[in-house]
């Protein structure tokens, strides 16, 4: 018999794609372009996170020769990487005991410097559908792919670029742990890109982006989705961000058609060099034509460089005349980074789905990460 705390998701993660860490914010880094090839951070890092994670976030941060070579790495015009996620699961409850072992992603994906102003990204991969007894056990499918043109030159305060193709949209703050309910139920989370236009303006201090939806894949099947999402953020001092959003579109599935909203605020805060704490709340208007709320916080401390300790809180009420259904989870957990290249991430909380269970259940994470 399984433990008597529910093992929910036993997470090992080999990857040449290092997740998003919006916790840089503590060290002054507003914008994740600042380490990644992308405004919402995850996918591939550029040569100067790399050489932060190697700096800022490794327990032994050793030299050159110590870390995994990257065979591109020498090609200034081309970025390569990919990304191999394993999952096992267990859920326990009064009634029964489930667990569930599956290759959840595997992904290659590169980066092309076309010219100067000029980038186009690709990313081709395999993926499990979530759905229960799929047609389709598994499937290859292009989770980003586009192209991004910068209208300055890359040393200018100022940047604007135009991104088109398919690609995960700017909103609310890009949380490593995609399971979050700020990511799940508003469909943000891996598998869920949108085909887009996108422009952004972005300094130090401000920025401002615009996507234009054309349609959301969704597991392996398209669903239409056209509309629009607006975001502002502007920085607070010197270590923290604050931000809006606005989304709206037309929606059309199984021949239901209608209009979602969604508007929210969000916050990441440095609180110093070694606390930070990252906010989100969402308002969102589904085809019942309810309202609800949706939050999601996580504030955490480097203990020592390599190792930091954090707690999370999240609540979702879809519907929020009603006092339930709900959700809630409250967690605590660490983050290893033990070597260059590698990070381990352990969680345990209490979680509670009102329309299914009124007792807190136990849940434990555990996540290996390997990347380039």
């Amino acid at each position: 018999m399984i433990c008597r705390f529910t093992l929910y998701s036993f997470f090992i993660l080999i990857s040449l794609k290092a997740r998003a860490f919006p916790e840089m914010v503590r060290h002054g880094y507003m914008n994740c372009t600042a380490c990644h090839t992308s405004l919402v951070g995850g996918n591939l890092l550029n040569p100067y996170g790399r050489s932060l994670s190697k700096d800022l976030l490794s327990e032994k941060s050793g030299g050159e020769s110590e870390m995994v070579v990257n065979p591109f790495s020498s090609q200034k015009w081309l970025q390569v990487g990919g990304d191999l996620r394993l999952l096992q699961t267990f859920r326990e409850s009064e009634t029964a005991s489930q667990g569930r072992f599956f290759i959840m992603q595997v992904e290659l994906g590169l980066l092309a410097q076309v010219s100067e102003s000029l980038n186009v990204f690709f990313a081709m991969g395999r993926m499990e559908p979530r759905k229960e007894d799929p047609t389709a056990k598994d499937f290859v499918y292009l989770p980003r792919w586009g192209l991004d043109y910068a209208f300055n030159s890359p040393d200018e305060t100022n940047q604007t670029h135009l991104r088109l193709g398919r690609f995960a949209p700017a909103f609310g703050i890009n949380y490593a742990e995609h399971v979050f309910v700020t990511r799940t139920l508003l469909d943000f989370g891996p598998g869920q890109e949108r085909f887009a236009a996108e422009l952004s303006w972005l300094n130090d201090q401000f920025s401002v982006i615009g996507t234009a939806i054309g349609g959301l894949t969704s597991a392996n099947e398209n669903r239409k989705e056209q509309g629009g999402i607006l975001q502002f953020s502007t920085a607070v001092g010197e270590k923290s961000k604050v931000g809006l959003n606005y989304y709206q579109t037309q929606k059309e599935n199984l021949d239901i058609k209608y209009t979602r909203k969604i508007q929210g605020a969000f916050a990441y805060v440095g609180f110093s060099e070694d606390w930070y704490g990252l906010f989100e709340v969402d308002s969102s208007q589904g085809a019942d034509l309810n309202w609800g709320l949706i939050e999601t916080s996580k504030i955490g401390k480097e203990i020592h460089q390599g190792l930091q300790v954090f707690a999370t809180h999240e609540f979702a009420n879809l519907n929020v005349i009603n006092a339930d259904p709900k959700y809630e989870a409250y967690g605590i957990g660490a983050q290893w980074f033990p070597a260059v290249h590698w990070d381990l991430y352990g969680v345990y909380r209490k979680e509670k789905n009102s329309g299914t269970n009124k007792q807190f259940q136990d849940v434990a994470w555990l996540l290996g990460h390997f990347y380039l």
